[in-house]
């Protein structure tokens, strides 16, 4: 069930209103939030009903440090967290020492719902301690009184007789008046039978043979027993007992005095019932002297010193604790947050000083966690710059080599050229496609690459490669191969997945400079899948096909093997690798809902292992698209559209010498310029799918499309698909050219759309 909160919320942004408010609704709080932007409002909302406050640093009319002041000041036991886009260290604690109990960035929201959580249990907890203090103070204000104003009940026992002769005030703290009028005598007997507690009867008798039969002429005892009251509820004496002998040690007189110590023992149960609290506490709790010397933890710290395998608390501490707990009682404010790294845990200290105690309290606690969720969004956050970094370059990259590509191809068959420059203009097409694969490892890395799925068999596609690896890997690597008995199918696609092989057995191939063995493992294999980003953890077994991929060479040193899939990491010399294999490898086994393990020691073997979801049924036998030949024009007019001015030339003139009348423009609307005076005639549209001026290829064929469905409509662009819209269907070489093209391709797909029966978009 939800917990209710009530949040006074200031903030003048709403859309991070919106964003705090879904953050702590999906921590599952019952969210009733009133939000203010300026002082005035601030005041007129605060009450006792308030269960947060949370609050930006910077306002335009208001600011969170005067938020925190004005609560204060108005003394409610109200918290305040602090969330800010822009905060620095000092004035967060400065923020801290005010009252504020935690601080975090818009850019860290996810961690608002456990912070939110931890405040409301300390706020509970101090709640808690406030009534139990004011309890144990109240108590003992009373006892303090009492000790001033009490009036001690004495007693004398007359030795012959065994009576006991008591004063007025005995029958006061007995709370009875039976007895009284016998002239404030009775028997020990009696009055054990009377009076005492039965499981304290004992005690009172052994003690008082003791006395009696002590040597000592003036021996004193003191004992605390219980007293059962008249009404049947029970108290406690303090009984101090004094025997007074004569020469031959024969009993005289024994004269006592009793205090009712009933309050007194109910305090000390609260004092111990305080005291449990660190005890019964999950979390690691320690106190410190005032010269730095641990005097107390509770169980848990103990714990979790087992967790961590280190012997003793001391080994764990801070190296500066000393310092600290010096600093902590000259300063008497609290240090918080201090971490350290023991192995893989990480631990977060906070020191408190209790200045009165002279001594300083620390609680302790396992950040692990946090810290690699926090790594892990560092991480997919700078993964996620350099990949729309790297898929821009490619981009750009692709529209440069598509105009490359094309005036290569436009001077093939040339009778002009002579032998020497074919020689050249070869070389010059070579180093082009090898730009074009580095640009498709860019894309491929970047996810922007376009994906043609289907029903594939592992086992297939290694068969495929084998040829092309034999010659990567040279004469001094022995492959070998060992398939899965079974087929293994998965649904991807397969230049991809081959690209992904030949990253990885390039790799292995490095890895063995003087030669060596890589061998390919096939299999089926069911388990529990790792917990993917932005994927809820199941505990689920499922099936998946993996490939294995592993090398004789010396294996990855620890520091090394956690930066493998880093773009641009490599520990080649320069001017020898690109740094993208792995990533790129990484990025398409992500695409395809997989993953990907390594298994790596210094000395030894490296094997990376790829798994991939395993579909239930086999590939169904797909019928094969014929080549379709370059084909003519046969004067159809074609509106072709890209901003890029190269890659438009270029297209212009091609289409035009292969028999197609051209029309350019430059974006989206010179487009409907030109669509206006000549819809009537336009037969296919050629756009990029990615433009300027705010009308996309798409939103452009569809506007075109309206007007004229049986418009023909091929896309183009350096990136992918998906930056036309995922509900986009694509197909290469049907509707579809990826850049960098030839001309040959460009022709094929043109002449198939104007041929095809394609009359609506791919919508």
């Amino acid at each position: 069930m939800p917990q209710p909160l009530n949040v006074l919320l200031v903030e003048d942004n709403p859309v991070d209103a919106e964003l705090i408010e879904r953050e702590l609704r999906r921590a599952g709080f019952a969210l009733e939030v009133k939000r203010v932007d300026n002082e005035q409002d601030f005041v007129g909302s605060l009450h006792d009903q308030l269960d947060l406050v949370i609050s930006d640093f910077h306002l335009p009319q208001f600011n969170g440090m005067r938020a925190l002041e004005l609560l204060q000041q108005s003394r409610l036991n109200t918290p305040f967290i602090i969330v800010s886009g822009t905060i620095g260290e000092e004035t967060a604690v400065e923020a801290m020492r005010l009252g504020a109990m935690d601080y975090l960035l818009k850019d860290r929201l996810a961690r608002l719902g456990q912070a939110v959580t931890h405040v409301l249990e300390e706020k509970r907890l101090r709640l808690e301690h406030r009534v139990i203090e004011a309890k144990l103070l109240e108590k003992q204000d009373e006892l303090l009184t009492a000790r001033h104003i009490a009036r001690l009940a004495y007693w004398e026992v007359d030795a012959a007789k065994g009576l006991f002769t008591f004063n007025d005030q005995f029958y006061e703290l007995l709370r009875t008046t039976a007895g009284r009028e016998g002239g404030y005598t009775m028997s020990a007997a009696e009055y054990v039978r009377r009076f005492v507690h039965a499981e304290d009867r004992e005690l009172v008798r052994l003690e008082m043979e003791k006395a009696l039969g002590s040597d000592n002429p003036n021996y004193d005892a003191e004992l605390d027993h219980r007293i059962l009251y008249p009404d049947g509820q029970v108290g406690y004496f303090n009984v101090r007992i004094r025997i007074e002998k004569d020469n031959l040690g024969r009993t005289l007189k024994t004269r006592g005095a009793n205090l009712d110590i009933t309050e007194r023992k109910r305090s000390e149960e609260v004092v111990r019932h305080l005291a449990a609290f660190p005890e019964l506490n999950p979390n690691p709790v320690l106190e410190f002297s005032h010269e730095g010397g641990l005097v107390y933890h509770n169980p848990a710290a103990i714990r979790l010193l087992r967790k961590m395998g280190i012997a003793n608390l001391e080994q764990a501490l801070p190296l500066t604790t000393q310092s600290i707990v010096a600093e902590c009682l000259v300063t008497g404010q609290p240090q918080l947050g201090l971490e350290t790294i023991h192995g893989r845990t990480t631990l977060s200290w906070s020191f408190y000083p209790i200045t009165d105690q002279r001594t300083v309290h620390c609680y302790v606690g396992d950040i692990t966690d946090r810290v690699q969720l926090e790594y892990k969004l560092r991480q997919s956050q700078k993964m996620e710059a350099i990949g729309q970094l790297a898929g821009g370059v490619a981009h750009d990259f692709n529209n440069m080599l598509t105009a490359i590509i094309g005036h290569l191809g436009l001077l093939h068959g040339n009778p002009q050229v002579t032998p020497e420059i074919a020689e050249s203009l070869s070389e010059i097409s070579a180093a082009a496609n090898r730009a074009a694969n580095l640009t498709s490892q860019l894309l491929a890395f970047s996810r922007r690459q376009v994906m043609n799925t289907s029903a594939l068999n592992l086992n297939e596609v290694v068969t495929h490669l084998t040829k092309m690896l034999r010659r990567i890997l040279g004469e001094e690597v022995i492959m070998q191969l060992d398939y899965a008995p079974e087929q293994l199918t998965f649904y991807g696609d397969a230049g991809m997945m081959e690209q992904v092989l030949v990253n990885l057995a390039v790799n292995a191939r490095d890895a063995m400079p003087n030669g060596g063995t890589l061998r390919i493992v096939t299999r089926a294999e069911t388990r529990v899948p790792p917990v993917m980003e932005g994927q809820a953890e199941t505990g689920e077994a499922a099936a998946f096909v993996r490939l294995s991929v592993s090398d004789t060479g010396t294996g990855i040193p620890p520091e090394i093997k956690a930066k493998i899939f880093e773009p641009f990491f490599t520990t080649k010399d320069v001017g020898k690798g690109t740094g993208l294999g792995l990533a790129t490898a990484f990025g398409i086994v992500q695409q395809h809902h997989g993953w990907i393990e390594v298994e790596s020691e210094l000395g030894q073997s490296t094997i990376f292992h790829v798994y991939l979801p395993r579909l239930a049924t086999g590939p169904s036998v797909g019928k094969v698209e014929p080549i379709i030949p370059p084909d003519r024009g046969r004067g159809e007019l074609v509106l072709l559209v890209e901003d890029e001015s190269s890659v438009r030339e270029l297209g212009k003139l091609a289409l035009s010498r292969s028999g197609y009348r051209v029309l350019t423009a430059e974006n989206g609307p010179a487009a409907l310029e030109v669509w206006a005076m000549h819809q009537a005639e336009i037969a296919l549209l050629f756009t990029d799918m990615v433009m300027p001026d705010g009308i996309s290829g798409q939103q452009l064929a569809r506007q075109l499309l309206e007007e004229k469905p049986s418009l023909k409509v091929v896309y183009t662009s350096g990136y992918n698909a998906e930056m036309a819209g995922k509900e986009l269907k694509l197909t290469d070489g049907v509707n579809y050219l990826a850049k960098p093209y030839e001309l040959d391709r460009l022709f094929r797909t043109v002449r198939a759309a104007l041929d095809g029966s394609q009359s609506r978009p791919p919508f």
